[in-house]
């Protein structure tokens, strides 16, 4: 009896640690490159650090500065250079020849707020912000916008794409600028999100991208 238990033990347990883990594939800034099961962390872990199993089925933990990019399972998450000084790893969403879109979701503590009506005591109030980075075919990153999770309707940058704050923006104007067709679009309201400008963009040559 004691034997069958200790057997349905060690099965369940390697069900539950299948499921937990994913196949997945580590670049590291050297270049090196491992395939490995990567445990399954939720979106504001999956983009500060990641957790595999080694060759021996130990854990081992690596802080996301050291790599390149990542994928496990489906997912592609990617080191993307907004300065000489300044990375973040983003999560790609839309690849495309012509643009690549990524986000990236990171906890927030805004300012404290009462907790009761005689303010005897003080909370932080927490939320919760998507980052999204566009980058063009040559590597470059286009622009980024950002909002909190509780906006609604949501404000992408790229929905006012050709508004005077916009303009500012001399890297996306010029990028979209060789589009005329998909500026018309952006003016007439055919195209409101940035997802809908990066597809449009990646299908101008009759080629569907996702």
């Amino acid at each position: 009896m004691k034997t069958i238990f200790i057997f349905l033990f060690c099965t369940i347990s390697l069900f539950g640690q299948n499921k937990e883990f994913e196949d997945g594939q580590i670049i590291f800034r050297n270049g090196d490159t491992i395939n490995v099961k990567i445990k399954v962390l939720n979106r504001f872990k999956s983009f500060n650090y990641l957790r595999y199993l080694d060759a021996a089925g130990k854990q081992k933990r690596i802080l996301l500065s050291s790599i390149k990019s990542y994928s496990r399972g489906k997912e592609f998450f990617e080191t993307l250079i907004l300065s000489s000084q300044n990375y973040v790893l983003a999560k790609k969403i839309i690849q495309g020849p012509i643009m690549t879109l990524y986000y990236r979701d990171e906890p927030t503590n805004a300012a404290p707020i009462r907790s009761d009506i005689k303010g005897t005591s003080l909370n932080l109030l927490k939320n919760e912000y998507r980052y999204k980075y566009l980058k063009d075919r040559n590597q470059n990153i286009l622009m980024f916008s950002a909002r909190r999770a509780a906006e609604t309707p949501f404000k992408d940058g790229v929905e006012k794409t050709l508004s005077k704050a916009l303009f500012k923006n001399k890297r996306l104007k010029k990028f979209l600028s060789e589009y005329p067709e998909i500026v018309k679009k952006i003016q007439n309201k055919e195209l409101k999100t940035i997802e809908e400008v990066v597809v449009e963009c990646n299908n101008v040559n009759g080629i569907y991208w996702k």
